[in-house]
């Protein structure tokens, strides 16, 4: 039997099995191999590369080619519509390609189903303005979106600072777009090889990508904060972490996977991390300022308790939250109610002289009084009190009453007595290269003081859930954090945390990676 009888569905079985990154090339050549077998052609247009510059204007004429050979408009734009529906992931690796060409091809496809979108950023194919045209409409079924910036040149430049040019534009173009299913997002910028330097004997500043990085708006924005579970930041050291230090909420986000390699991230900022982030379950902070010269073992063993005991930092910090909350009802609910005559609430100035009575410090006018309360009557001795009381219908003497607080301007008790409950730990892995200076064989020594650590945390852990299950029976009222379903919200809770849930957590498998 010959290629040209098998059945189509044969060729597309085979081809589901191709990698999306040799996809395209293999039903290229597949096709030019055996050009009368009925080889799915939709498969050259579903994973989109383009490797080098000839390559981009190819598809550019490829695309156009119905268009210009088709007599009937509605054909040719049946035709585009049609490949637009094969793309699902475009792939820009090349430094030099033609940015006009590719929002060309991007402006002819529009690209409705594109699941993933990857572009490499360098000094001569990319400007601000380019990737601001190219995120202007947002692509809505986008689940991937990869930006890997080069800025480095050879040769001194100050176009970019005399004329601003920096890619904060483009952040702030994605954080326009409305919600979407964007899962992944990386932004990378490749750190400066010293070989290069070296080579080309260069004492000038090279470019930046970012003049203010605002990592804190850029998640919290539509696109971001309800569907991002991957997030890769590298900006060489940058101190991408600084605007969440100045942010006290729990972001929305289900972000499980976080790498911030080759960032300027703290050893004290590791905490925060977990703090802001409730779900992260994996962290990689490879070549970061961490752990710097030759640290002692009882360093890690340090790390890996605090790392355990996140839960607990973040229930105080609620737990801050919730009495400055209550707070401020409080004195909101106390203030003086505003009178209709703003005139009166003007103190008068001070006149010289004496004083005396003229400015007493309590005064009986317009003052709120409850009833009278009735003094028991009990009979007096002296003969003025006994004629008075003679009468038959007379009451006994009132007392002034005192003003006092409704019952609506009180505070709920059940807000008197509140703790958070703390939330088990959910990292499960953390990476990081460690010091040159650390010999290889003490690694293993690393990795078992971290793991103490983090044991030791969990069983203090362990016994501050189970004090807070105590103190529910006493009359406190214990509430969680849901973080999973209602984005950070307190719920209440009967105080009985699941023991069997922080055994998991003192057997579950712990995986550190260190280069």
């Amino acid at each position: 039997m010959s290629f040209d009888a098998l059945p189509p569905e044969l060729y597309s079985a085979i081809l589901d099995l191709v990698p999306a990154t040799e996809l395209q090339p293999t039903v290229l050549s597949v096709t030019r191999a055996i050009p009368l077998s009925p080889v799915p052609v939709h498969y050259i247009f579903r994973s989109i590369r383009i490797t080098y510059p000839d390559q981009a204007i190819s598809l550019y004429r490829r695309l156009r080619l119905p268009q210009e050979t088709e007599t009937n408009e509605a054909n040719s734009r049946s035709e585009l519509q049609q490949i637009a529906e094969w793309v699902k992931e475009l792939s820009i690796e090349s430094w030099n390609v033609d940015a006009e060409v590719v929002i060309n091809i991007i402006r002819l496809l529009g690209m409705p189903k594109l699941r993933s979108l990857a572009i490499w950023i360098g000094p001569k194919n990319f400007a601000p303005e380019h990737l601001e045209e190219v995120f202007s409409q947002p692509f809505l079924s986008l689940q991937r979106l990869s930006l890997r910036f080069r800025p480095y040149v050879q040769k001194a430049t100050y176009y970019q600072f005399l004329k601003g040019a920096y890619f904060d534009s483009t952040l702030s173009a994605l954080s326009r777009w409305p919600e979407s299913d964007l899962r992944t997002l990386s932004i990378v910028q490749d750190p400066l090889d010293n070989a290069f330097l070296q080579e080309q004997k260069q004492t000038f500043a090279q470019p930046i990508v970012f003049f203010r990085f605002d990592i804190t708006s850029l998640l919290l924005s539509p696109p971001f904060s309800s569907s991002l579970t991957s997030l890769r930041l590298r900006i060489p050291s940058r101190p991408v972490l600084r605007s969440l230090s100045n942010r006290h909420e729990v972001l929305p986000l289900d972000l499980e996977f976080l790498d911030l390699s080759t960032s300027g991230v703290l050893e004290s900022e590791i905490d925060m991390l977990l703090i802001r982030f409730a779900a992260l379950k994996h962290i990689v902070l490879n070549d970061c300022s961490i752990m710097q010269g030759d640290p002692h073992e009882r360093m890690w063993h340090a790390l890996g308790k605090r790392l355990a005991l996140v839960g607990v930092k973040r229930a105080k910090e609620r737990e801050k939250q919730l009495k400055t909350w209550i707070e401020s009802r409080k004195n909101a609910r106390n203030a003086p109610a505003p009178t209709d005559n703003p005139e009166r609430n003007v103190a008068r100035r001070a006149k010289p002289g004496r004083k005396g009575l003229a400015t007493a410090a309590i005064s009986l006018r317009g003052a709120s009084y409850e009833a009278p309360l009735p003094i028991p009557g009990k009979p007096s001795q002296t003969k003025k009190f006994k004629k008075e009381k003679e009468g038959p219908n007379r009451a006994p003497l009132p007392i002034p009453g005192i003003p006092k607080r409704s019952k609506k301007e009180k505070m709920p008790s059940s807000y008197s007595k509140v703790r958070i409950l703390p939330s088990l730990p959910t990292l499960l892995s953390l990476s990081l290269v460690l010091p040159s200076a650390t010999e290889p064989a003490r690694h293993p020594m690393i990795r078992a003081e971290f793991q103490e650590g983090w044991a030791e945390g969990v069983a203090q852990l362990t016994i501050t859930r189970a004090r807070l299950r105590t103190s529910a029976g006493n009359g406190y009222r214990i509430m969680r954090v849901s973080v999973a379903s209602d984005n950070g919200n307190l719920s209440a809770s009967e105080g009985s945390a699941s023991s069997s849930e922080e055994r998991q957590v003192v057997w579950k498998t712990w995986k550190m990676s260190i280069g």
